[in-house]
Formats: C-alpha cells, sequence, structure tokens
C-alpha cells in the first residue's frame, strides 16, 4: 500500500514538474571516454564541474558532444562544446591525456 501511494506521489510531482517547467529539455550523456578528445570545438569556457558543461551543452542547440579538461586553477575545467560527435567527425577524434570527451 505504501508502495501504491509512493508511486502516485511521484507520479503526480513528475507531471506538475513537466507542467511548470514546459520547456526543459533533458538528455542523456554517454559514459566518458578519458584520454580522448574531439577537435571540432565552436565555443570554450572555464566551468566549476562537469554538470555546468553539460548544462552549457543542453542549451545550445548546436551542441551534440564536449571536452572536459583541467586547467592550472583548482576546481576549475575548460569546457569545450563540439557541433558533431566522434561517430561523424572520427577524423577529429584524437587522443590527449588531458582531456575527457561526451557525447549525446
Amino acid at each position: 500500500m505504501r508502495l501504491c501511494l509512493f508511486l502516485f506521489f511521484s507520479t503526480v510531482v513528475y507531471a506538475l514538474t513537466r507542467i511548470v517547467e514546459p520547456d526543459f529539455e533533458g538528455v542523456n550523456f554517454a559514459a566518458a571516454l578519458f584520454g580522448k578528445r574531439l577537435d571540432k570545438v565552436f565555443q570554450e569556457t572555464t566551468v566549476d564541474s562537469e554538470t555546468s558543461c553539460q548544462i552549457q551543452c543542453v542549451k545550445d542547440f548546436r551542441c551534440l558532444s564536449y571536452n572536459l579538461g583541467n586547467t592550472n586553477e583548482k576546481d576549475k575545467f575548460t569546457c569545450q562544446l563540439c557541433d558533431s560527435d566522434r561517430f561523424t567527425s572520427h577524423e577529429n577524434f584524437i587522443e590527449n591525456k588531458k582531456w575527457r570527451y561526451r557525447g549525446i
């Protein structure tokens, strides 16, 4: 009985959230590939987390993948948004130990 109530309320909360935020977009990113980088960048910024980089990617309709690299500053990363992915631009998918790559 408790499980049924929990599922019911969870469904209601989810539905209300979707109604209140109808423009909310979500995507699933593939597993990170460490030591890889796609050299097809259209925007580069500094972020404080990988989640911030993912949010930037979701907000820009051109973004199909991103590279995340370490910087010299503590808790800062370089976020590179890419308008391609490793499958369509495989010739630009290179090894680089300082980076990690994730596609949508």
